[in-house]
């Protein structure tokens, strides 16, 4: 039997997370209805977004604990029951600790019956996932375990990258790399999805059968379409775009003839223009309702994987160029590539997305603050790779023992020379998944004169001295 002074990292944290879920759900069950924090009350969208679409003149955000329509009338027991199962667990373990190994699934499973109450504040069921993956490989200590080497590393500690070749393999580095996508695809994918809801592109189909050379074709309505909006019809191999030169009351004249010929029924889709939805908006602002496919989740989930290991490939060569073959650092590609995935973790802060939702321009248009453009959805991008920079800075550290001020130079210089082949060479020509940043042509001179001016500073920092 254990004591308290004996209680391990992943008691503790089982047992904290559970406390918090059982919190949440009994003030949700008091509330009657998910717990809605915000700003300022508001109760109608003229409230927090007077000339919608117009981006408004006060800021006004919100964060939802629990789902609409699953803990209503009582429905919130049957969520707690779940989060009193994970308690309950946990003193189990704490009786007898080795059973926490063959406990994990089980209360995993069980954490995730309390989504619906808000998971602990949300708080709890990361604690409770942290402890989980912990326990899979009791009874090592919490730090030589997987998730607390990537939570120390996390911590910017340099030191864990020098040592890191003898405790990840390249299954492990994978594993980092799919739970990344993963997560930060549900995230990015649940909140430009739901964004989308609210801005829909106006569809419509064809009312009756095109030929090809055609430049008329009849639709079944014509709302929210314009002269001179480029469209999308048909699908798949059969898709091609064309622009609106006259709008009819039932049909579209086209710019140049059609190339393929189209049925009725097909869609046909406005590719920039876009419509506001008062009721989405209500819906998903001040009702707290997300709107998810599945389909598009799970394709996008692939796409995110793909171009993440892109993402991740890229990033090694360039570290072992610079680091081994520049400056002659004594680092094999293997270890380098193993040490490189950790870079990519703070990604995952794209799950939380979705857990806030505000009213423009901070929603998805934006706004300038000094010269950087701002809204929730960027400030989760800079805050994520800003991280994922410092742990570049630290990765250079530990695997090459450079000072820091040579290290930061590196680690610039290798940022750089990423985002050049990333956001202006490989974005373009790749699918958006979810929430991506796309540079319009008037960024491109200020995007190139930051990084020049990035390389010229890592020179002075010593980036490409080898002494």
């Amino acid at each position: 039997m254990a004591s308290f002074k004996n209680l391990s990292t992943t008691q503790v944290l089982i047992f904290a997370g559970s406390i918090l879920m059982i919190v949440n759900g009994f003030l949700i069950f008091l509330n009657g209805k998910p717990i809605i924090i915000q700003t300022y009350d508001a109760n109608t969208l003229n409230d927090i977004w007077p000339n919608a679409p117009k981006p408004s003149g006060k800021f006004w955000g919100r964060i939802i604990l629990g789902i609409p329509g699953m803990v209503e009338d009582g429905l919130s027991i049957f969520w707690i029951f779940w989060a009193v199962v994970v308690f309950a667990i946990s003193i189990l373990i704490f009786l007898k600790p080795i059973r926490q190994k063959k406990a994990a699934p089980l209360i995993l499973m069980c954490s995730l019956f309390t989504i619906p109450i808000g998971a602990g504040f949300i708080v709890g069921i990361f604690l409770v996932i942290i402890a989980c993956l912990a326990a899979f490989e009791w009874p090592k200590h919490y730090k030589e375990t997987f998730i607390g080497t990537v939570l120390m590393t996390l911590k910017l500690n340099s030191r864990v990258f020098s040592t890191l070749g003898g405790k990840f393999d390249a299954r492990k580095a994978v594993l980092i790399l799919f739970l990344v996508s993963i997560l930060s695809s549900i995230g990015s994918t649940i909140y430009s999805y739901n964004v989308s809801k609210i801005y829909p592109q106006p569809s419509t189909t064809i009312a009756t059968d095109a030929k090809t050379g055609d430049t008329r074709i009849y639709v079944t309505n014509v709302t929210g379409f314009k002269s001179g909006d480029t469209i999308v019809i048909g699908t798949r191999d059969w898709k091609e775009f064309k622009q609106i030169s006259l709008v009819g009351a039932s049909y579209f004249n086209l710019t140049l003839p059609l190339e393929y010929d189209h049925k009725k029924g097909e869609p046909v889709v406005s590719l920039y223009s876009k419509s506001f939805d008062a009721t989405k908006a209500y819906e998903i602002l001040l009702v707290g309702k997300l709107y998810i496919d599945l389909g598009i989740l799970f394709i996008n989930t692939l796409g995110y994987i793909t171009v993440l290991v892109l993402k991740w490939l890229i990033l090694t060569i360039l570290v072992y160029i610079m680091c081994s073959k520049l400056l002659d650092s004594q680092n094999s590609f293997h270890s380098m590539a193993m040490a490189t995935s950790l870079v990519f973790v703070p990604e995952i802060l794209n799950v939380c997305l979705p857990m806030m939702f505000c009213n423009e321009p901070m929603l998805s248009t934006g706004q300038i603050l000094v010269f950087l453009p701002i809204s929730w959805p960027l400030l989760v991008f800079y805050i994520s790779r800003l991280w994922g920079f410092l742990l570049l800075t630290s990765l250079v550290i530990g695997i090459t023992e450079f000072e820091k001020t040579k290290a930061f130079g590196t680690a610039l210089v290798i940022s750089c020379i990423y985002f050049v082949i990333v956001y202006i060479i490989m974005t373009p020509l790749t699918s958006a998944f979810g929430i991506g940043i796309v540079l319009t042509e008037e960024s491109y001179k200020t995007a190139m004169l930051l990084v020049a001016i990035g390389i010229i500073l890592s020179w002075f920092l010593g980036a490409f001295k080898k002494t």
